[in-house]
């Protein structure tokens, strides 16, 4: 069974079947965030988020590539906003406009606060089904379209570099680390004083008591 999934509403199902009667569409506006109360969300049955923690424009709705009737729905939380958790997603619509068309649940991610010294833009998406993808428009505000590709543009450039993540040791920096440790533990002298060498333990003292032992006779006989 899926995980992660979005349910229609009875109300954007309504609204959906309103606007294939009568030829027009129905718009999708913003993406409502949720905590889900600080718990995970069971989408089914529901009809609103748990409790929403931000809303933001919705800036693309592209076909799914293997389902003619699902839609990928994207919107972009600015930089500037965060400090909760993202654990559900609501898809807020209609033709009147404010209505909950979806709900869907969500894998649980922090979004710090814009003080928090670690926050970028950030792209949610939330796969609906609907029966007639084609009754469904997007009003898109220039300003989300421009974040949503912003972030996209950073992610790009992100994952371009040849080393995105500095702090963080590559395998091949490992492997050069870990030879040159071997290396000069080997070099080393005596690279394990914690352990007697046999060395130290033969002294003269030692080697003529085992002489006169006669386990000793009888292991080297030639002495």
């Amino acid at each position: 069974m899926t995980t992660f999934f979005s349910v229609p509403t009875l109300v954007g199902l309504a609204e959906l079947a309103g606007a294939i009667r009568d030829g027009m569409t129905v718009p999708f506006t913003h993406l409502a965030i949720g905590d889900g109360g600080g718990n995970p969300v069971d989408p089914t049955g529901r009809t609103g988020l748990v409790r929403e923690v931000d809303r933001v424009q919705v800036a693309s709705i592209k076909k799914h590539p293997a389902e003619p009737t699902w839609l990928v729905v994207e919107a972009a939380i600015p930089e500037d906003r965060g400090g909760y958790w993202i654990r559900e997603l609501a898809l807020i619509g209609g033709r009147a406009g404010g209505k909950v068309m979806s709900v869907s649940n969500y894998p649980a991610v922090e979004r710090p606060a814009p003080g928090a010294g670690a926050v970028t833009g950030m792209v949610l998406r939330m796969v609906v089904a609907f029966v007639d993808a084609a009754a469904v428009s997007v009003l898109v505000d220039p300003q989300a379209y421009a974040t949503l590709q912003a972030v996209l543009d950073q992610i790009g450039i992100h994952e371009g570099k040849a080393d995105p993540h500095p702090q963080y040791t590559t395998p091949g920096e490992a492997a050069t680390v870990a030879a040159t440790a071997v290396g000069m533990h080997q070099a080393e002298a005596d690279p394990h004083p914690q352990y007697a060498r046999v060395g130290r333990l033969l002294t003269a003292d030692v080697l003529k008591a085992l002489r006169g032992a006669r386990a000793f006779r009888f292991f080297n006989s030639a002495s």
